[in-house]
């Protein structure tokens, strides 16, 4: 398994052809980008209707979390995406009634915070 990390890597690593005559510096993550659908929110949803727990699990993770506002709007956007009904519940639970407004404000600040 090779996992695409981040886009600072170099094209072409790990024996792994990913520039190309278009884009000569290309590398694994900017490949994975270009050619793959992210489907991690649907399987974030999947899990938490297919797992007894998981939702509450991950909402938990994310509530202890050196910063907490990075998994509300990580499990945020898995429930505004999906519609997943038992990770909305666990997100109530772990993060208020109110939790959509903690989301909201957590993404104005993410975008005040960009350059």
């Amino acid at each position: 398994m090779i996992v695409a990390g981040d886009d600072e890597g170099e094209p072409d690593a790990y024996g792994i052809k990913t520039s190309t005559l278009e884009s000569p510096d290309r590398n694994l993550y900017w490949q994975a980008s270009e050619e793959f659908e992210d489907i991690s929110c649907r399987a974030v949803a999947m899990l938490s209707i297919g797992r007894q727990g998981f939702a509450d699990e991950i909402v938990a993770r994310a509530v202890s979390e050196f910063s907490p506002t990075s998994g509300l709007i990580d499990l945020g956007n898995v429930v505004i995406e999906t519609g997943c009904e038992p990770l909305k519940q666990a997100l109530v639970k772990g993060f208020g009634e109110d939790w959509t407004d903690k989301y909201m404000a957590a993404l104005k600040e993410r975008e005040d915070d960009l350059p």
